[in-house]
């Protein structure tokens, strides 16, 4: 009995020496089986948006604030429609008439001729068609147009351009003083001069009184060492005075050339003069009265009366 009482002893020894075995084993389950529950809550927190669950998280709410706040606010291209429409801004250049290709020194634009005079209404409908009938009867050029109408075939040459000044109470203006020569070296020729504050525009009305300024030069083949026939020089010997500045002029024979200075020469080169013995005296450095000099002898070329074509010269 005692060998029985001791293995009872030892059996519940064994026990209890067990029991502390078998609760360790407990803990460690109840742990595995905690860490699988945190699991399975993130899993499920995780798949609940894609279940159809609230952005908020809360369980059984399926209002979506955010959508309804989006259908409430109007979207923008509603927005755009129900403003008014403001009319777009017109550029500048969109409806600008093209300017003609046709300009002259590029301040002012060629405009059709419209005729004033009588004169001109006569040049525009085409009853004058020569422009020495006009210088022939002594009728003056008062438009522009005339000569352009006539003379389609015309030069145009800057012979000096000065600087000049004038004192007022409130200082010094400047303006620029311009000369031009103008022609078709057809036996017209034309001088004018202008003033003004802007080179571009002065030349323009420099030309333009040029124009109006033509006049018709008279040649002949007058020399008596030539006698070929053609109208190369002046027909007799001619003076002109303009200042200090005295030009003549005397004929010469054909192959002799402009016998000039470079300012006559321009001139007579305009004017069709082919040969030609030119001489200056006084202060003839200064252009304008060298010019001009030129041009008053030019101008009493016209003042003979020419013999008929077919008469004959005595001798």
């Amino acid at each position: 009995m005692k060998m029985t009482g001791e293995k009872k002893k030892g059996e519940s020894e064994e026990v209890a020496l067990g029991e502390p075995v078998g609760s360790d084993v407990q803990q460690g389950i109840g742990i595995e089986n905690s860490t699988d529950d945190r699991a399975s809550k993130t899993a499920s927190k995780t798949k609940a948006p894609e279940a159809g669950a609230s952005k908020t998280g809360i369980a059984g709410d399926t209002t979506e604030p955010e959508k309804i706040v989006e259908e409430e606010s109007p979207k923008k291209s509603e927005v755009a429609a129900e403003k008014p429409s403001v009319p777009e801004k017109e550029s500048p250049t969109q409806d600008r008439p093209k300017k003609p290709a046709s300009r002259t020194f590029g301040y002012e634009e060629e405009e059709e001729w419209i005729p004033k005079t009588e004169t001109g209404r006569k040049v525009k409908a085409g009853e004058i068609t020569d422009i020495d009938e006009i210088l022939k009867a002594g009728i003056p050029i008062m438009e522009k147009g005339i000569v352009d109408t006539l003379l389609p075939s015309l030069h145009e040459e800057v012979m000096d351009i000065r600087r000049v000044q004038r004192t007022l109470d409130s200082g010094r203006r400047m303006r620029f003083s311009i000369m031009v020569v103008v022609g078709d070296k057809n036996g017209h020729v034309g001088v004018g001069t202008a003033k003004g504050t802007e080179v571009g525009p002065t030349i323009k009305k420099a030309i333009n009184r040029a124009k109006l300024n033509i006049i018709r030069v008279e040649r002949a083949c007058a020399s008596w060492e030539c006698g070929c026939g053609e109208p190369h020089t002046v027909p007799f010997k001619v003076t002109g005075k303009e200042g200090s500045v005295t030009v003549v002029l005397k004929p010469a024979p054909k192959g002799v050339g402009l016998v000039a200075g470079d300012n006559s020469k321009t001139m007579l080169e305009f004017a069709g003069i082919k040969d030609v013995w030119a001489f200056s005296k006084g202060h003839s450095r200064t252009i304008i009265n060298q010019i001009l000099a030129t041009y008053a002898a030019l101008k009493k070329l016209s003042a003979f009366k020419k013999p008929p074509a077919g008469k004959k010269k005595r001798g």
